[in-house]
């Protein structure tokens, strides 16, 4: 058996970007005024075509191919000599094999290559000779090369009457990544450019089990672990560089400090990528009415601005969450209830290390974003058939 897909796309996206600089209370004597206005046309085409052939009864083979064009011209408003022709083409796909045993075991592997072209922002500020204060500067820079991956995945699959289950490794090297990276001279002032590689591997493992055939529950569960990582060094920008230090200005007390943008190694993990995560559910069915009670786990994570791991100011805590929901059928209507996080979890979703500007020392801090606290959600769901 041979199925075979193919198509075409085209999408388009109008963009223009308009920077002002305003007076505020560190600089009150700003004269309003437009500082950048930039205008892109940005195309994209792509055509691909895929295939899955059982050439076996109990082996199957899957095919990819894509090929991707992106134009993306720059016209700056204000100085046509800032104007520029970006242009991006890349072949991508994929190919995977499967085997299918006795006993509803099945075992699969495949690689893929999967491909980003920089967006405007990026392509604008991309010269190590002309460094730009993000993202206040914008300017004519020298092209960046597209991201590409190289992904492997491999696994094995169990179903059963009452249970399936699966477990997958994969391994993905990317290319050419693109970053944010300090001008050495003047820390503040960074330019975006490709690092030779970067990494991602884990392993994922989920199971979903009926424990008794006279009782209707549902035990579902997932693991995962990440291992995001540098594979490239690299000095990286970050938001808590001062932008003006001046040993004699003794007003500023942000000058006293001797902090230094992020040193990336090989093997620094990504801020805000858990190592762990782990989710647990339970759902209880019977003719009209289900309640469904899971809960999740997500572990630690560096902090945005700790890219070379040094966890001075900590980490962003692990942190687990309850939600519950119950459904209860009327004909053609679901009435639904759902509570998430009704134990009211006090957690932190987000962390970024930067100046506290409004502190009496203006000393590097951890700034925290609270996650969602206890929610209800109540609603019908109607169903209508011609």
């Amino acid at each position: 058996r041979l199925i075979t897909t193919a198509g075409v796309e085209w999408t388009r996206n109008d963009v223009e970007i308009e920077i002002r600089e305003l007076p505020n209370r560190t600089f009150p004597s700003l004269t309003p005024a437009t500082t950048e206005r930039l205008q892109t046309d940005e195309n994209n085409f792509g055509a691909f075509g895929e295939t899955w052939w059982n050439f076996r009864p109990t082996m199957s083979l899957h095919g990819s191919l894509r090929f991707d064009y992106v134009d993306l011209p720059v016209e700056d408003l204000l100085d046509p000599s800032g104007s520029g022709q970006n242009e991006f083409a890349q072949f991508s796909g994929g190919i995977g094999l499967s085997k299918s045993f006795d006993a509803g075991w099945n075992v699969f592997a495949s690689y893929g290559r999967g491909f980003r072209a920089p967006v405007i922002l990026e392509v604008m500020c991309a010269d190590p000779d002309d460094p730009c204060q993000l993202p206040f500067e914008l300017g004519p820079d020298p092209p960046l090369l597209p991201v590409v991956s190289d992904t492997w995945q491999a696994g094995l699959r169990m179903t059963k009457i009452r249970s399936q289950a699966e477990v997958t490794v994969y391994l993905s090297n990317v290319h050419d990544d693109i970053f944010n990276v300090t001008d050495l001279e003047t820390p503040t002032r960074g330019f975006f450019t490709n690092l030779d590689r970067t990494r991602r591997a884990g392993v994922e493992a989920s199971l979903s089990l009926v424990p008794f055939s006279s009782i209707p529950l549902t035990i579902r569960t997932a693991a995962g672990w990440t291992r995001a990582t540098f594979e490239s060094e690299a000095t990286l920008s970050a938001p808590f560089l001062d932008d003006d230090d001046d040993d004699d200005d003794t007003e500023d007390p942000a000058d006293d400090d001797e902090l230094t943008p992020p040193q990336v190694e090989l093997g620094d993990r990504f801020p805000m990528v858990p190592s762990l995560t782990a989710n647990l559910g339970l759902r209880y069915e019977l003719s009209q009415t289900a309640f469904e009670l899971t809960g999740a786990w997500v572990g630690g994570q560096f902090l945005v601005g700790d890219e070379g791991n040094d966890a001075k100011l900590g980490n962003l805590d692990g942190y687990v969450l309850l939600n519950a929901s119950l459904e209860k059928s009327f004909r053609a209507a679901v009435f639904y209830l759902h509570v998430t996080n009704f134990l009211g979890t006090n957690y932190q979703a987000f962390g970024i290390v930067s100046r506290n500007l409004r502190g009496p020392t203006e000393a590097v801090e951890r700034f925290l974003t609270p996650g969602h606290p206890a929610e209800l959600t109540a609603g019908i769901r109607v169903h209508l058939q011609p």
